[in-house]
């Protein structure tokens, strides 16, 4: 049987010598010649792996090749960019944009349901989390025009109910890149999300790395011309943090990049009111700014904790983040201004429930 049968030809000659010359490292000798396209195409993408001198090179006609195979519309092509997916996660971050055009030419519904079923397998590494989320948002950035859009939006309401890492991975992807933003996918898949639900702790060391994130942001930026102020925010935080009780009665979501804490926030009960939750200890570090998440890390997870909770939290008044904060969906309570440690401060609230 004959592989992608539209493009054959060109995407046979492009796997020829004019791929991989004679000089390279490595050959595409008669062995390889004769094995079939879909076996050529995966020997081939080994050697990409191996061949980390050559990585520029080898990336741009890799890429070509891919492109050439979406051209094809063929749901073998479909079915191969899917099994790299889920047996190369690594490698297919350097492809993200070609694969997911194979994958959207073959059935979109069938696909995302076989991701959607390795999501909830669990087996896929915490360090692949934003590669399915781009995967996703990808795949269904066009589903109005697809036959099978009624399928493709259970899915995704399906997909709701997914671990939520991976569901709120998806939602900051999905609004930065709405908003414009150039996502570095190749620094954002080192990101990792994780959300701690009440009932258990933070490990020490964690909670160390958090409060000095805190007093770096703080001392260095925040309240760089009020230490007082400062101190005493670090000094609240400290108590939520290693009090008797810890984080258990919170529930935590933290951003952690390259194994580092790079984002924190924190959901408390409010003692007398039911579902309402204190948000606080909405702190990022000034570092992250460079790769434009960490704006999104807080929408997605407060976004979240609003739809089934009434949420309260505070704000400074001069941060220039308020207007961003009304666009989401905060009430800020600006005719009644508390002040603290000589800085003026604004209640605000937020309620995304379903009447």
């Amino acid at each position: 049987m004959q592989l992608f049968a539209n493009n054959q030809k060109e995407i046979e000659r492009m796997l020829g010598d004019e791929y991989v010359s004679k000089t390279d490292v490595h050959v595409i000798d008669q062995d390889l010649q004769n094995m079939p396209m879909e076996d050529r195409i995966k020997m081939i993408m080994q050697q990409e792996r191996q061949a980390s001198n050559q990585r520029q090179t080898y990336y741009e006609k890799n890429a070509n090749i891919l492109q050439k195979l979406a051209e094809t519309g063929s749901e073998t092509a479909s079915v191969f960019a899917l099994e790299q997916l889920r047996k190369n996660g690594a490698l297919f971050f350097e492809y993200p944009l070609e694969f997911c055009e194979i994958l959207k030419k073959g059935n979109i519904a069938k696909n995302l349901r076989a991701i959607f079923d390795d999501i909830s397998s669990g087996e896929i590494p915490k360090s692949e989390h934003i590669l399915y989320a781009f995967v996703l948002m990808e795949m269904t950035s066009g589903m109005r025009d697809v036959v099978d859009k009624e399928r493709v939006e259970k899915l995704m309401t399906d997909f709701e109910k997914a671990p939520s890492e991976i569901f709120l991975l998806t939602s900051m992807l999905k609004e930065a890149k709405a908003a414009g933003e150039k996502i570095d996918y190749e620094a954002v898949k080192y990101l990792k999300l994780y959300e701690k639900p009440i009932g258990e702790d933070l490990p020490g060391e964690e909670k160390e790395e958090i409060l000095e994130m805190a007093r770096d942001t703080y001392f260095n930026d925040v309240y760089k011309d009020n230490p007082e102020a400062a101190q005493r925010v670090i000094d609240e935080l400290e108590g939520e943090l290693f009090g008797i009780d810890g984080l258990k009665n919170q529930r935590t979501y933290i951003l952690k990049y390259q194994g580092r804490v790079i984002a924190f926030c924190r959901f408390k009960p409010i003692k007398g009111k039911l579902g309402h939750l204190y948000a606080g200890s909405l702190n990022v570090c000034k570092d992250l700014r460079e790769l434009s998440i960490g704006g999104y890390f807080v929408r997605a997870t407060t976004g979240k904790e609003a739809k089934e909770f009434v949420l309260e939290a505070v704000t400074r008044e001069n941060n220039v983040a308020n207007e961003s904060y009304k666009k989401c969906g905060w009430v800020l309570d600006e005719a009644n201004p508390f002040e603290k440690t000589g800085v003026k401060y604004f209640n605000m609230e937020m309620d995304r429930r379903e009447k």
